[in-house]
């Protein structure tokens, strides 16, 4: 019902822009085009409005994850009286061994056999919070689902979509970049990640290019004269551009970089060649599917991400005893008939997704210095961000094959809410996904358009 009401609100602000000539949908255009534009001046702080819903959550976070814990934490609960929360403490409340640990991973809250954190009640709700209130919480159970990155010394906090109403939040607002809020002094202390990475690397970032070469992404992302698979495509150009500088020398070249880029993107005999690119959606089908399967196979993925996985292979047509010629014909009526024209009424939503994966990762440098991040080039963190939207994409259409006509937003926020909690929080998963690429020798701009190109 939550996701139906936001998405009412959305689908009218957004009709203008689609539907209506003259001075609405310019207006629309405008608008949209500002909430962007905001996140370019002003420093996004959208994650620190987010508020948790608790009980109410479909899929919640204190289940089927073991929670790090910083070692101020740790220490706190080993305070705990007697009773149910020392209990728990002492039985899943581990410490790390020594050589993995930091202040801020110290120990792991286990999850119970059952799956669900040991300090859940019956309620669903923390009985730490609920004993001794916000203060006790540890720093990653107090920061979920906001991600925090240091910028030039400033605080910028985007959201996980792997938590349901984080998804809503971002996925179902145009103009979730002008909400605002701050961050608590725990929260900046132990999860704030820098943009430059204190450590030593054989790898090249212009790190004093980091806001010029994100105000041209964002640019690019909301420039709906192209389709979107293409303004990726072009996110894939610029990325191959930096990613040659291999010195700090080479950045003067770095500003002339995103200019020919810039007048690049309006120009149309370039859009008259990505045009020309072919689609290959039995290529796309098949290689999501192996990533799908992957995923299906491996016994630590929830039930939630499951049913959409099953979901996904009905509505694709991918059933026994078809072929794949059929298969492919299923998925390219369902692309046609259900997800273009869904996605055409509604094109904020997946160019959310990609202004939100683009704040929270630091794209296209990076996060580093974490256990889930790991350093790679600039072309190698497009890989990543192509190949992940074009799986999700590829999912999205065989759930709109699935659900045909009655395909909507609540369908949309499960499945990349699913997809986010299953992929994004595990460094194994993420690092396989490029080998897997690379491994197909689909690791070039003609390789990744191959992936994206539905229609």
């Amino acid at each position: 019902m939550r996701a139906l009401q936001a998405w009412k609100h959305c689908a009218e602000i957004d009709s203008n822009f689609q539907e209506t000539p003259g001075d609405a949908a310019l207006e629309s255009a405008r608008q949209f085009n500002n909430s962007i534009a905001d996140a370019v001046t002003a420093i996004p702080t959208y994650a620190g409005a987010f508020a948790c819903i608790g009980g109410a959550c479909e899929d919640t976070c204190c289940q089927n994850w073991n929670i790090p814990i910083d070692r101020n934490t740790y220490e706190n609960y080993q305070s705990f009286e007697n009773g149910t929360l020392r209990a728990a403490f002492t039985h899943y409340v581990k410490p790390i061994t020594l050589a993995m640990s930091s202040d801020a991973q110290f120990a792991l809250i286990h999850p119970k056999p059952s799956g669900t954190c040991p300090f859940l009640n019956a309620h669903r709700l923390c009985s730490i919070h609920a004993t001794y209130g916000e203060e006790l919480l540890s720093a990653t159970c107090s920061t979920y689902p906001r991600t925090l990155n240091e910028v030039d010394g400033q605080i910028e906090g985007s959201l996980f979509l792997s938590c349901p109403e984080a998804a809503r939040t971002v996925l179902l607002d145009p103009f979730f970049l002008r909400k605002s809020g701050s961050f608590s002094a725990k929260q900046v202390k132990y999860s704030a990640v820098s943009l430059q990475s204190s450590g030593a690397s054989s790898i090249h970032k212009p790190y004093a290019y980091f806001r010029s070469t994100r105000e041209l992404l964002f640019e690019i992302v909301r420039d709906r004269t192209l389709p979107l698979w293409q303004r990726v495509l072009f996110i894939g150009s610029l990325c191959s551009n930096l990613d040659r500088l291999t010195s700090g020398r080479a950045d003067a070249e770095i500003p002339k970089i995103l200019d020919d880029h810039r007048i690049a993107l309006s120009d149309r005999l370039l859009h008259r060649s990505l045009n020309d690119i072919p689609a290959q959606p039995g290529l796309k089908l098949s290689v999501f599917l192996k990533l799908t399967k992957a995923r299906i196979e491996d016994e630590a993925t929830r039930p939630r991400f499951l049913e959409i996985a099953k979901l996904f292979v009905e509505g694709s047509g991918c059933v026994p005893d078809v072929t794949l010629q059929e298969d492919t014909t299923t998925f390219v009526c369902a692309e046609e008939t259900f997800h273009r024209p869904f996605f055409a009424s509604a094109p904020f939503i997946l160019e959310n997704y990609l202004v939100n994966y683009m704040i929270q990762n630091l794209f296209p440098f990076g996060r580093k210095d974490t256990i889930r991040d790991q350093p790679r080039s600039i072309f190698d963190e497009y890989i990543l961000m192509a190949t992940q939207f074009a799986w999700l994409d590829t999912l999205l259409i065989g759930i709109a094959g699935y659900y045909k006509e009655s395909f909507g937003p609540e369908h949309i926020v499960k499945t990349v809410q699913s997809f986010s909690r299953t992929v994004e929080h595990n460094g194994y998963i993420l690092a396989s996904i490029v080998e897997y690429i690379k491994s197909l020798q689909l690791d070039s701009l003609q390789g990744i358009a191959l992936l994206l190109r539905n229609e």
